[in-house]
């Protein structure tokens, strides 16, 4: 899913530049449970609702893996994200 070692990860936002829980599962290489476990928690706040699906800010989705990783010990490689044109 990955590239070893770091790398450069495409996740391709919402035009208004928000991502999906899976999109945010699989930029912090976890999985999407792992992300609701992380709201629930108070780690990452939803940003907005489309029906009963979260979205989330980018940033605050790599926030929350920081704040985590560090609590479960977990390496944090480092990704170069971009933006589709």
């Amino acid at each position: 899913m990955f590239p070893e070692g770091g790398g450069q990860l495409e996740i391709i936002p919402r035009p208004d530049g928000l991502i999906t829980r899976e999109q945010a599962a699989a930029l912090c290489d976890v999985s999407p449970d792992a992300i609701t476990a992380w709201v629930r928690r108070g780690h990452l706040k939803v940003a907005r609702r489309e029906g009963r699906s979260p979205l989330f800010d980018p940033v605050a989705v790599a926030v929350a893996e920081h704040k985590t990783a560090k609590r479960a010990r977990r390496s944090l490689p480092v990704y170069e994200l971009t933006a589709a044109a």
